[in-house]
């Protein structure tokens, strides 16, 4: 029994070091991204397996930045960090189908059901295109009300582009 219980602690021992590491080369990519060298962000991002890495090669696809723009393999990474919870890759894969860019279909539901992910997860921007769906009627029932609690949400957590909106909306 004690044996068992000796290399169970060696295993959690090997996965937090796997973890750690992981976390050092996604560190090291957001670093790298932030910096403008896109080989080391796209050489650490691809080695560490994990849903901010996966948001971070989808910018880079999108934008083509260090890579040559691929908006069916930024689709892809967005989808595989946004399944894995991560808000901004859920935005960015809501707004994927409210556009309809590339390789996604519009969708206005889909992109309502990936902000409402996004927003849950305090993601202010899809707070705020939830509100102006429900402002303008764009893929849901419009409704002034609803849409003012989605902009006060963004405006409340700092987003300047609600904030401004909202005074506009208060005003009429």
């Amino acid at each position: 029994m004690k044996r068992y219980g000796c290399w169970m602690l060696v295993g959690i021992w090997c996965i937090i070091g796997i973890v750690v590491q992981g976390c050092r080369a996604q560190d090291a990519g957001e670093e790298a991204y932030k910096q403008g060298d896109y080989a080391t962000a796209l050489a650490k991002f691809s080695a560490s397996d994990t849903p901010k890495s996966a948001y971070y090669l989808g910018l880079m696809y999108y934008k083509g930045t260090g890579v040559p723009r691929n908006v069916a393999e930024a689709a892809r990474q967005f989808r595989k960090a946004a399944d894995g919870g991560y808000a901004d890759a859920q935005f960015e894969l809501g707004s994927l189908y409210a556009k309809g860019d590339g390789v996604i279909p519009q969708d206005k539901q889909a992109a309502l059901n990936w902000y409402m992910k996004a927003a849950d997860g305090g993601n202010s921007m899809a707070q705020f295109n939830i509100g102006l769906m429900y402002l303008y009627g764009d893929g849901v029932r419009q409704d002034r009300e609803v849409a003012l609690s989605w902009v006060r949400k963004a405006a409340g957590q700092g987003n300047e582009r609600a904030k401004n909106a909202l005074k506009a909306l208060e005003a009429k």
